[in-house]
């Protein structure tokens, strides 16, 4: 299946072939017949993205506490490692039109 995936360190929006998710337990798998996505969504990750550390630091507080905690159990190499890891992991934006898609459903 395809998937819209943002380097976040990057700033690139690519389209990317990935395998379609296994079915399991507590989870149902819906075929997706319309895929849309937001420019607007788009191109604030775009933004974030292509941000300085500093600047994506500033627009997530709770996660600069995290990472304070981080360190302060398991040292600032391998805090700093774990971050530079994460934002070298594209996110997944979107599955595109057609795909199956495996998501927890929850009722209220």
């Amino acid at each position: 299946m395809k998937q819209v995936l943002q380097d976040l360190k990057r700033g690139r929006t690519l389209v990317e072939d990935v395998p379609a998710p296994l079915g399991r337990p507590g989870h149902v798998r819906i075929a997706t017949t319309v895929s849309l996505i937001s420019a607007g969504t788009e191109r604030t990750l775009t933004e974030f993205a292509r941000g300085s550390l500093v600047s994506k630091a500033l627009q997530q507080p709770e996660r600069v506490r995290d990472a304070i905690q981080k360190a302060r159990t398991d040292g600032l190499a391998a805090t700093v490692g774990a971050i530079r890891a994460r934002l070298d992991e594209p996110m997944a934006v979107a599955t595109l039109a057609g795909c199956s898609r495996s998501d927890r459903v929850s009722t209220a």
